[in-house]
């Protein structure tokens, strides 16, 4: 094969650190502007194409004729570690941006999760323009936790910062919604093909004269290597293929290969483990006379880019593959002790995490070790918990047991993993290790003492769980450590209100689980850095236990490995349930009780708990609740452990009510409250209060009732939401009719709560991602996906809004009763038969609409509405407290401000909904109001109130919150006067105003 070079304006491949290199490339304008152009309208662009397609100097090209400056990092396998990959991110960007600070180098050394660290790295950029471009992407493709880390990296990102990805196959990112990321701009594997004048222009450079540029085209399909490479010529090339096609190896072997002595082949696969060879590496690795033999490359046309000074080359990346499969191929003790030696040269460059995947590959294990005794710290510090486990499972485990520094590693794998039984297993070994080094027993810093601490503290051992703190340097953090291991334990004295504060350590982790247990829920709902999973899987728990339902699924969806862990393998259950996925909580149940086994006794035995509770709840099934909570308490360990005590109690008082064994429940229910009251522990407290407050009425004590029902309120102002509370009343929802009744004061928090129910009744709690969804609120419109549809018929808008605030799915008789006034006529089924057909004809198939038997049912996957959405924002928001729900509120009836529902439609049933949703907005304005009177924004409450009295001027509770709010502001006059106004209107009715507006009045005017 013959070659030219061609200088062009090419960059050099980025990351070579050769200068001037032969390129076998031409200059292509058109595709330079095709990229630059997508690079300036969109945030991210994808260049997807098969090996060789070019698509690596074509994004060169590009990027240097922008104007920002461009960090382009080229990924390898070693990347697929998340912590690696944000560090050579970091590195990379800061080679752009020298000024940039590390703040992914320190946030891993504080241990923030990956997912954090890569957030704070994308702020860092904020303000600063700048190109970054991956290549290889398609070495995360089976990484998933890499992926994740890189996607919330991008989503993170400026809009000025432009995003480039360049790889081989399209993979799952999740960069959020297009305005977030400003837009996916795309290349495809037709773009990067040569044109016919391109591929004449290399024929030319080639002297090929004997073939014309069509002909090679044709051959190829435009497929850049085969066009330089000259494919086409090999027998077996199957025309028209792409970069994967196997032909291209043979054509290396035949033709590329085959003009090289033994030598010079040997040296091109032994030298592929290196992405640049010089003489110097090449010798390292023990290839003698490296010089001469670059040199003599040098002389043959290969696929390869030289140095000027004939002291470097760099393989093109298809043909490198080429080699490396070749040496994988060749294997045996030659191979071995390449990589062996290759080990050794990254040992000496100070690569160690890389030197002990080639001692590894090269079946060392005693050099393995001995890197990995250097390597595995950092690796531990970046937070690569995957990359230790996996070198730990390689290594000798005698190895691992005779070196302290591999054990400590050990123990921090089980932690991360929650493999609690095997984490105490090796603390011992690591105790009985420092034992033998100093002949007493160690003064442990507390970190590793709270670890071990916490391992022991799952099996059972709990009196070595104190001595092992107590062990420690005395100091704050030991103080904390107590703390935080002594609180699970019924028979230590540590209290909740004695909390300390974070410390930007591992024990953050079980005090943020400990805020989750006692039911403060506001101090996990914003995103902390904190270290350890345990921070952020409470964080999750959280969400969904305030009925955010959307933002932990995406949560946990970003949580690489879930079925995985303990922890959140029960989150992940409770919220199935909660969102009614009923089979879906079964199935994780199920495939989560080998896990918890596995784990330790202590998870275990929150696995059966967990059990219990899906049957009670999911299924009403007691008899299956009653056989786990059987084996929980049959564990000596059971009533020594607060979380276990209190559900033990709360599940078998649920029990006795399902079973109206009112007495037995009753006894179970009291003992949950007041273990629960007495050490503050308020996360269950309004389910097993509520529970209490049906058997106390049962038993006839309506007093223990209210009591029990005030109790449940009080927790849930503790949790700054309503939504466990709204859970357990929509159980028992009499508890709530009853404290109704009692209540003398039409504005109390229970008839709050009353609205909440009835609104929450109607609403699924939970955001699904939109496929299809039509616009109700102002001129309708439909949107599948980002496509407009329009039936052009008012009736068809009707129809889908029907299926959408009924679940998808409605007879036609209820069509014909709610959208034409009842009329069953065959002119009227003929409308109807013509509004489902301008639908299904207006929609991407007529398979998304099942129409032909009796009912009407929506098949296209999630159906959405304005009315729907609002209804769920609504919901969401009467869940939380404070500032939170004001905001929601807000933001709710923002969506239903941009115009009336359905303008101009009279159906019967649009009417309804109108009116329906009127009121529901009414409701949210008063409550938004509300809020902002106690929050001291008056002027806030006060626009707020004024429209629910233009809406709704007989809305008497938004006539005495007007009062309230003239009196704050010292216009006593005013206050004179809105009662005025209140009377005037209400005379309307005719009636007079209640006597608290009476009482309030007098009130206001003392």
């Amino acid at each position: 094969m013959s070659f030219t070079p061609h200088r062009s304006s090419v960059a050099s491949p980025p990351g070579s650190q050769t200068q001037t290199l032969n390129e076998w490339v031409v200059a292509r304008p058109r595709l330079r502007r095709r990229i630059a152009d997508l690079v300036g309208r969109f945030g991210v662009v994808w260049v997807l194409g098969s090996a060789g397609s070019g698509k690596t100097t074509a994004v060169a090209d590009a990027v240097a004729s922008l104007g920002p400056p461009t960090a382009w990092l080229t990924l390898d396998a070693t990347d697929a570690a998340p912590g690696r990959l944000l560090l050579e991110l970091e590195r990379t960007l800061h080679e752009a941006l020298p000024e940039l600070p590390p703040v992914a180098t320190q946030a891993l050394a504080a241990k923030v999760p990956h997912i954090e660290a890569a957030g704070y790295l994308a702020a860092a950029l904020a303000g600063r323009p700048v190109v970054v471009v991956l290549d290889e992407v398609e070495k995360l493709a089976d990484a998933e936790p890499a992926r994740v880390v890189l996607s919330a990296f991008v989503r993170a990102l400026d809009p000025a910062v432009r995003v480039v990805l360049i790889s081989r196959r399209d993979m799952s990112l999740h960069l959020g919604g297009t305005r977030e990321v400003g837009g996916i701009g795309y290349v495809a594997e037709r773009d990067l093909a040569f044109t016919v004048t391109e591929a004449a222009q290399v024929l030319e450079g080639l002297n090929r004269g004997d073939t014309t540029a069509e002909d090679v085209v044709e051959a190829t399909g435009g497929w850049v290597a085969g066009v330089l490479f000259e494919a086409w010529r090999s027998a077996d090339h199957p025309h028209g293929a792409g970069g994967e096609a196997d032909a291209l190896s043979g054509y290396l072997a035949s033709e590329i290969m085959a003009q090289l002595d033994p030598a010079q082949q040997w040296f091109l696969v032994a030298t592929s483990v290196l992405r640049e060879v010089t003489a110097d590496t090449a010798g390292r690795l023990g290839q003698a006379d490296a010089r001469e033999l670059i040199a003599g490359l040098r002389t043959h046309h290969i696929p390869v880019w030289f140095s000027d000074d004939g002291a470097a080359l760099r393989c093109h990346p298809r043909f490198r593959e080429f080699l490396r499969r070749r040496l994988d191929d060749h294997g045996g003790p030659d191979a071995r002790a390449l990589h062996v030696a290759h080990g050794h040269l990254l040992l000496e460059d100070g690569k160690a995490a890389d030197a002990v995947d080639a001692f590894l590959e090269g079946r060392d294990l005693d050099a393995a070790t001995a890197a990995a005794e250097v390597a595995i710290p950092e690796v531990l510090r970046r937070g690569d918990v995957a990359v230790a486990a996996r070198w730990l499972r390689a290594l000798r485990p005698a190895a691992i047991e005779a070196s302290e520094v591999l054990t400590r590693a050990r123990l921090a794998v089980a932690l991360e993993r929650e493999a609690w039984a095997r984490g105490a297993a090796t603390a011992d070994h690591l105790l009985q290790m420092l034992r033998a080094r100093t002949g007493e027993d160690p003064v442990l810093e507390p970190g590793l003492a709270g670890t071990i601490g916490t391992c022991y503290l799952h099996v059972g051992r709990f009196d070595d769980v104190l001595a092992v703190v107590e062990a420690s340097r005395p100091g704050p953090a030991r103080d904390t450590w107590r703390f935080a291991l002594g609180l699970d334990c019924t028979d230590r004295p540590e209290h909740y209100r004695d909390r300390p504060p974070d410390r930007g350590e591992t024990v953050d982790g079980l005090l943020h689980r400990y805020d989750f247990m006692h039911g403060r829920f506001g101090k996990l709902l914003q995103a902390r850095p904190a270290p350890w999973a345990a921070a952020r899987s409470s964080r999750v728990a959280a969400l969904s236990a305030v009925g955010r339902y959307a933002e932990a699924l995406a949560l946990l969806e970003e949580w690489p490995a879930i079925d995985q862990s303990p922890a959140m393998t029960r989150i992940y259950v409770e919220l199935m349930v909660d969102l009614g996925r009923a089979d879906e909580a079964r199935a994780a149940l199920e495939r989560g009780r080998e896990v918890a086994l596995r784990s330790s006794p202590y998870c275990a035995l929150l696995h059966d708990l967990l059990e219990a509770m899906v049957a009670l709840r999911v299924d009403g099934d007691v008899a299956t609740a009653r056989r786990a909570l059987d084996r929980v308490e049959e564990d000596p360990t059971a009533s020594r452990r607060s979380r276990v005590v209190d559900q033990i109690a709360l599940w078998r008082g649920l029990c006795g009510l399902i079973e109206e064994d009112d007495e037995t429940a009753a006894y179970h229910l009291r003992r949950a409250v007041a273990t629960m009251r007495e050490w503050d522990r308020q996360r269950l407290m309004p389910t097993a209060a509520v529970y209490l407050a049906e058997a106390e009425w049962r038993l006839g004590d309506e007093a223990a009732a209210d009591e029990a029902a005030d109790q449940a309120l009080a927790a849930a102002r503790i949790q700054e939401s309503d939504h466990l509370l709204l859970q357990a009343l929509h159980d028992y929802p009499a508890v709530l009719s009853r404290r109704l009744d009692a209540e003398a004061e039409p504005d109390s928090p229970w008839h709050a709560l009353g609205r909440a129910l009835l609104i929450d009744r109607r609403s699924s709690g939970v955001e699904a991602s939109t496929a299809t969804h039509i616009q109700e609120f102002g001129p309708p419109a439909i949107m599948h996906g980002p496509r407009p549809v329009d039936p052009r018929l008012s009736r068809s808008f009707e129809v889908l809004a029907h299926l959408a605030a009924h679940g998808g799915g409605a007879s036609k008789a209820q069509l014909l009763a709610d959208l034409f006034g009842g009329q069953t006529d065959d002119k009227t089924r003929a409308y109807l038969r013509q509004a489902l057909k301008r639908l299904r004809d207006a929609l991407p198939s007529e398979a998304l609409l099942a129409a032909d038997g009796p009912d009407v049912t929506w098949t296209g996957g999630a159906l959405t509405s304005d009315s729907v959405l609002f209804e769920e924002a609504v919901g969401q928001a009467l869940r939380l407290h404070g500032r939170e729900r004001l905001e929601a509120d807000l933001r709710a009836l923002a969506a239903s401000e941009r115009g009336e529902y359905f303008p101009g439609s009279s159906s019967a049933w649009i009417q309804e909904r109108r009116d329906e949703l009127q009121r529901t907005a009414t409701d949210v304005r008063l409550d938004a109001a509300k809020i902002a009177f106690d929050l001291g924004e008056l002027e806030r409450a006060q626009a707020q109130t004024d429209l629910v009295l233009r809406d709704d001027p007989y809305r008497e509770s938004a006539w005495r919150l007007a009062m309230r709010i003239a009196a704050a502001m010292g216009d006593d006059d005013r206050v004179i006067s809105l009662y005025r106004r209140c009377r005037e209107r209400l005379a309307d009715l005719p009636t007079e105003p209640a006597a608290s507006t009476q009482r309030l009045l007098a009130q206001l005017r003392r």
